[in-house]
């Protein structure tokens, strides 16, 4: 405010003061120059009068109307958007920092480059040559390249589904149009290679599913785009293969769990690739809490991070019971990955109406959107109340976390999930896709857990 009165009453203003000037120029120039959707849909400046020739460097470049419009109906996230334009993705600090942070949101670059460069290489030349870095708080001054630009996927990345395909799954699994899901995709697939194998192998070519008839066809219906979403999504985290359509063995292994918790099954899967889950002690400056002397520290910690992923029934009241340090430290690289997850799905989805490989009405794509999984994360409630009955405290956990409505029924939803989650790692481990370490905390975890569950027995 002094500098812009400096510059009213002397028509000058201190060099101290010229950042807060043209501060004030550009949160000007953006009220003035707003950006607005006309009764077309169509994005259009507010101000049409005198328009800054460099009005550019305050709104940054023109993108494609459509990328607007799905903003702007909350389709997608603004996020990988940003990224491309300002050219940085900052990496915020979490709730509970740790060195097992640091190191996932660097594994994880390889999944947001995939996600860049699906949206960059149909976008303009001069945004699809921009470089990106990431910047992370605990060195600012280090700056890490994320390569967007030469995504070989690309190439191999299409429509693999027809409407008619998807149409008929749904008969055979006797399901709705609303229950298109990543379980549902998986036996779809199956459904597709059995259905076109041999006693002496595939019949069908590399990169053949549907004919090209099919490909050539629109995307019409919301439960069509929400599949041919998921099974891309599938195919670029190698649940598919993508030169052979083949289900892999993280596909194989996903398919061994029930279907309701087929999307928490798949952060486990991708936790155990980047081999960020087991019972080991997070590495942070803050103490973290005791487990009183607990002999099986490593399996009650194991356990209790992964049934944390399962929701609970709670109570619209703040948070009553304990906090646990590790758990949410954890829960912090969950949610690093669930939001890298959505991402890449939403833009999966802005892809294919960029390309026009849909023909939906406009309302429909915010219902694709929330038809998509990993929007929301769970809490830490599941793996403190595990916590709480693994330490014998059972029959009180309706006492120490007030907030929780049906406490019975949740553990039993937890230690389903569990069960579920260990056929899982098993067949990974005779796969030779997770480490022998982590394999053997898992089987000492679950015989702790059945010690614990035949000697507490259930909540009354």
């Amino acid at each position: 405010f002094q500098a812009i009165l400096s510059l009213q009453n002397n028509n000058t203003f201190n060099d101290d003061q010229s950042d807060y000037y043209y501060q004030f120029l550009k949160v000007k120039t953006a009220i003035q120059y707003h950006v607005i959707f006309n009764t077309n849909c169509a994005a259009e400046l507010c101000n049409k009068t005198l328009v800054p020739y460099d009005l550019h460097e305050i709104m940054g470049p023109r993108l494609p109307e459509k990328i607007y419009f799905m903003l702007s109906q909350g389709a997608i996230s603004p996020q990988v958007v940003n990224n491309l334009l300002t050219g940085v993705l900052m990496e915020p600090p979490p709730l509970v920092d740790s060195e097992q942070y640091r190191t996932i949101i660097q594994e994880l670059l390889n999944v947001r480059a995939q996600t860049l460069g699906l949206l960059s290489s149909v976008l303009h030349e001069h945004i699809r040559k921009t470089e990106i870095v990431t910047i992370p708080w605990f060195n600012p001054s280090k700056h890490i390249t994320v390569p967007h630009m030469h995504q070989p996927f690309l190439a191999q990345l299409r429509v693999k589904l027809s409407s008619e395909d998807i149409k008929n799954e749904l008969k055979r699994q006797s399901k709705l149009p609303s229950d298109v899901s990543i379980a549902f995709i998986l036996k779809l697939q199956a459904n597709l290679l059995s259905s076109k194998t041999t006693a002496t192998g595939p019949v069908f070519s590399a990169m053949e599913i549907s004919t090209p008839t099919h490909l050539e066809k629109p995307i019409k219906t919301v439960e069509d785009a929400i599949a041919v979403v998921l099974y891309q999504g599938l195919e670029i985290r190698d649940y598919f293969s993508l030169e052979t359509n083949n289900v892999t063995v993280y596909g194989k292994a996903l398919s061994l769990v029930d279907e309701k918790f087929t999307n928490e099954a798949m952060v486990i899967i991708e936790l155990l690739r980047t081999k960020h889950l087991d019972g080991n002690k997070l590495n942070t400056t803050l103490a973290p809490p005791s487990t009183e002397n607990l002999v099986s520290e490593k399996e009650f910690t194991l356990v209790s991070r992964v049934v944390s992923l399962c929701s609970m029934k709670l109570k619209e009241t703040g948070w009553k019971g304990p906090i646990d340090l590790d758990l949410m430290g954890f829960n912090s690289e969950v949610k690093a990955l669930y939001k890298t997850l959505r991402n890449l799905l939403e833009i999966l989805l802005l892809r294919l109406y960029l390309t026009n490989k849909t023909k939906l009405p406009p309302q429909d794509y915010i219902k694709v959107s929330l038809g998509l999984p990993f929007f929301q994360e769970s809490n830490t409630a599941m793996g403190i109340v595990m916590k709480q009955y693994l330490i014998g405290r059972g029959q009180n956990i309706s006492i120490v976390c007030p907030n929780c409505e049906d406490i019975r029924n949740d553990l039993n939803k937890a230690f389903s999930f569990w069960e579920q989650i260990v056929k899982m790692v098993d067949y990974l481990c005779s796969e030779g896709a997770v480490l022998d370490e982590v394999a053997k905390q898992f089987k000492n975890a679950n015989t702790f857990v059945n010690e614990k569950r035949r000697e507490f027995g259930e909540i009354v």
